[in-house]
């Protein structure tokens, strides 16, 4: 569970989040949500929902960072967590559009959510947000900030490979750490 005000309970089945009991258990406005929450619905809409597997990126981050250490199954992850000591616990949270578009109109609701919700680190992988987005963004970098939140983010510098010295917002926020690629 990854509620801090209250308790969501468990889907029926742990992989398919209809099957939840369509109650907000946890008083936080977000229905079924103890996997996490997508705040983009189909096409990109700003509905969003309780299925966070649309997110393929953020997965494969989020499995190289907590990947169980010494499982004999071929991976270890920074914070998977020594043999039978508990890892990192991930609340995955989508802001990833159709088409791979961030919509910043929502990365800031994620980045409060994650606040409210008990998380410590928030990776951003993702970068070029509109200017007109940043604001709001700002503000919440800024109270998660506040809040003792380590925020990181992707620097963008692959986006444009003769221009490798520009650090894309939200990595470069003062808030964020920018992380970039080497090569």
């Amino acid at each position: 569970n990854i509620n801090k005000i209250g308790f969501e309970n468990d889907w029926s089945n742990p992989i398919n989040p209809t099957t939840g009991n369509q109650t907000d258990d946890g008083f936080n406005s977000y229905v079924d949500d103890w996997k996490g929450w997508d705040f983009t619905g189909p096409g990109g809409a700003l509905t969003g929902d309780n299925d966070v597997a649309s997110s393929q990126h953020g997965t494969m981050v989020a499995g190289i960072i907590a990947a169980k250490t010494y499982n004999s199954i071929g991976i270890s992850g920074i914070a998977g967590g020594w043999q039978n000591q508990p890892g990192a616990q991930i609340m995955p949270i989508n802001v990833d559009a159709a088409g791979g578009y961030i919509l910043g109109s929502v990365v800031d609701n994620a980045i409060d959510y994650a606040r409210h919700n008990g998380a410590k680190v928030i990776n951003m992988s993702f970068g070029g947000i509109y200017a007109a987005d940043q604001l709001d963004i700002q503000n919440s970098l800024r109270l998660a900030h506040e809040a003792g939140l380590i925020l990181v983010a992707a620097s963008g510098n692959h986006q444009v490979p003769n221009d490798l010295h520009i650090v894309r917002f939200p990595a470069n926020s003062k808030y964020v750490i920018a992380v970039g690629e080497t090569f």
